[in-house]
């Protein structure tokens, strides 16, 4: 039900949107929804809730720089007045976990097959390999005992 609905508005606003001649709506014009404030703060995270805030992290990124960053480049080269925009810049977040040398999902990968995995030697590991992010894990804190 909610997906027809869904469906059929999507399909409703293109065909109102859609004025350049004739032709297939479908293969001229989309509406994409975003939903990039899946953020949720939980007393306890499941990984898939991790991977889903995650991803929305990327995504978030992927926006700035696409939508705001190289929309500011266009008006520079157009010489546009405008008042500029500080994008947020996700990057080094991103870097931490999906790096493949010391991102959090490498490092975890690796202490999974460890001989003998311990939780603790897994944060130990994280929070050495993270250089200049350290300042923003200052207060999170381990595993539970």
């Amino acid at each position: 039900l909610f997906e027809n609905s869904f469906l059929f508005v999507v399909e409703r606003i293109n065909g109102e949107l859609f004025h350049i001649g004739s032709g297939d709506v479908k293969k001229i014009m989309f509406i994409g929804v975003l939903d990039i404030f899946g953020f949720e703060n939980f007393v306890t995270n499941s990984i898939e809730q991790f991977c889903i805030n995650f991803t929305n992290e990327k995504i978030q990124g992927f926006f700035n720089y696409n939508i705001i960053a190289s929309e500011q480049e266009e008006y520079i080269k157009e010489s546009v007045l405008w008042k500029p925009m500080k994008v947020p810049d996700n990057s080094d977040f991103v870097a931490m976990i999906e790096n493949k040398k010391g991102g959090m999902f490498a490092l975890l990968d690796s202490a999974c097959k460890a001989p003998k995995p311990a939780p603790e030697l897994f944060v130990k590991e994280f929070f050495k390999k993270q250089g200049k992010m350290k300042q923003y894990l200052e207060k999170a804190k381990g595993p539970k005992k």
